[in-house]
């Protein structure tokens, strides 16, 4: 659908992203799958319906600190849970939407209806992520991850 190179850095999305009143962005990243928490069940403000959510925390070359991707689709939970590895699975995320979270402080990626998710594409991006990915020896989206698993009782509202 779109070329890997038209893939933008995290880095620089998460700069663009700093104040929570700004819309709403759609992106194309390339990015690796960092970690993954077991999925939560989060009741809806809406209607007090509660729905399942995986999140996950992604990086790249540019933005190792890492960024929190959610995904609400049953289907996609699913496939995740199953095939996408911490550190070893590439995404190339196509109109993944892009905002900034009140609840996190910072920016957050969501797979929303109009996403489209390629794993572990093929191309000299994603061979250098992969080399990238190879040199870490420390992971600094820990603490991400450790306050995303410390919510009271595993649940938040949307």
């Amino acid at each position: 659908h779109k070329p890997l190179c038209s893939a933008l850095k995290l880095q620089d999305v998460c700069c663009g992203v700093k104040e929570s009143s700004t819309k709403d962005q759609f992106v194309d990243l390339l990015v690796l799958v960092a970690a993954q928490r077991p999925v939560k069940e989060v009741r809806s403000k809406r209607n007090g319906e509660m729905l399942n959510c995986l999140e996950l925390i992604v990086i790249d070359n540019s933005y190792r600190n890492g960024v929190i991707l959610s995904i609400w689709q049953a289907d996609w939970i699913q496939r995740a849970e199953q095939y996408w590895e911490g550190m070893g699975t590439a995404l190339h995320l196509i109109e993944v939407k892009l905002a900034y979270s009140e609840f996190y402080k910072s920016t957050t990626l969501t797979f929303s209806g109009r996403t489209l998710a390629y794993e572990n594409p093929i191309g000299s991006e994603v061979d250098a992520l992969m080399k990238f990915a190879s040199t870490l020896t420390t992971k600094p989206w820990d603490s991400l991850a450790y306050t995303m698993n410390n919510q009271v009782d595993g649940k938040q509202l949307l």
